[in-house]
């Protein structure tokens, strides 16, 4: 397959990353411009945040016809209803991606003084479209105002990478904690969607619109980093997933994802290994890496797949059922909820 449709063998290849990322660079003859700047760089490094996995609701129980003798009439009509983002990061590769041309709008010196170009920026930025010709991340402050939080709660938006302390745990997981691990508690970074205020919060314009449409109040821009745009990945990404569709197994789709990897992996990560029930030992590279990948395009690329995912939940999800839907669970491209309705089945189909 290689061979053939890349032209690249893949014994010469320690990792199948690096075979996409080659034949991603081969197929669509792209130049993508390196950060020169080491500020750019631990700029976008703030924007990587993962995949969202949470459980928002411990339980619920569907109530329909198709439940056979466990259907209550009586009750309303319930549904538990489990869908998945098919080729998630492949549809967001597909959109407009940083290509180069990174350049600061303004000094963060000079914005902090200039409440009013913060303001002409923003307002410039939240109307800028998709496919523009450039493209910008914003590092800002914000809130989320008190009567927004009943409606956003099952996934608050703008997740944010947080140490999660002790005594935030609510007495249950305390609980838990001493039950099973002996009171033994690590400070550990988790990626948290919440409601609290945004502080030195760097995120992709696009997100920032939907998130503002969804009542976010943006309180300060600081920084923003501009970047010429293009959707240069996407006939890698096509042509992978019509492959996809006429073979048997999923190995170019599969490839796809494997692409976005090349572009976020930590350079000094070697490898991870059990040491124990409760250890893992990661093997570090030497101290001195070369920073060669452009980490804005896995950062925009992330940060997309989470904007696709937003707005299915509230603007469709939400916008057709209201209070009536309540969301279980997420897993990066996959959410099961809870709606109230007659049929879920005809819903899909209108």
């Amino acid at each position: 397959m290689s061979m053939e449709y890349y032209e690249l063998d893949p014994s010469h290849y320690v990792s199948a990353p690096s075979l996409s990322w080659d034949g991603m660079l081969k197929m669509t003859g792209v130049r993508i411009e390196l950060f020169t700047e080491m500020a750019m760089h631990d700029f976008t490094e703030k924007a990587k945040r993962g995949g969202i996995s949470m459980a928002c609701q411990r339980y619920f129980k569907a109530n329909n016809p198709k439940m056979g003798k466990a259907y209550d009439p009586s009750q309303p009509t319930t549904w538990i209803s489990y869908v998945d983002a098919t080729n998630l990061y492949g549809h967001s590769m597909s959109q407009f991606l940083p290509i180069g041309g990174y350049e600061w709008l303004a000094s963060r010196e000079y914005l902090l003084k200039n409440p009013d170009k913060q303001k002409q920026y923003l307002e410039y930025i939240l109307t800028t479209k998709p496919d523009a010709r450039r493209g910008y991340f914003l590092n800002i402050n914000a809130h989320f105002p008190l009567k927004t939080h009943e409606y956003l709660k099952d996934l608050p938006p703008a997740v944010e990478n947080v140490t999660v302390e002790k005594d935030w745990l609510c007495p249950y997981n305390a609980k838990l904690v001493e039950q099973l691990d002996g009171g033994r508690f690590s400070v550990t970074e988790k990626l948290v969607p919440h409601l609290g205020p945004r502080k030195n919060y760097v995120i992709h314009y696009q997100e920032l619109q939907y998130y503002v449409k969804l009542s976010m109040v943006v309180d300060e821009v600081s920084e923003i980093l501009s970047f010429d745009q293009t959707n240069w990945l996407e006939p890698y990404i096509s042509f992978n997933t019509e492959k996809r569709n006429e073979a048997k197994k999923a190995g170019n789709t599969f490839l796809n994802e494997k692409a976005f990897l090349k572009k976020i992996r930590k350079p000094s990560f070697k490898y991870a290994r059990q040491l124990g029930n409760t250890l893992i030992g990661a093997h570090m590279g030497k101290a001195s890496v070369t920073l060669n990948k452009p980490i804005i395009v896995g950062a925009s690329v992330l940060g997309l797949s989470k904007l696709h995912m937003y707005e299915f939940w509230y603007g469709y999800v939400k916008e057709k059922y209201g209070d009536k839907s309540q969301l279980g669970y997420m897993d990066t491209d996959s959410f099961i909820y809870h709606v109230e309705t007659e049929d879920v089945y005809k819903d899909m189909d209108e």
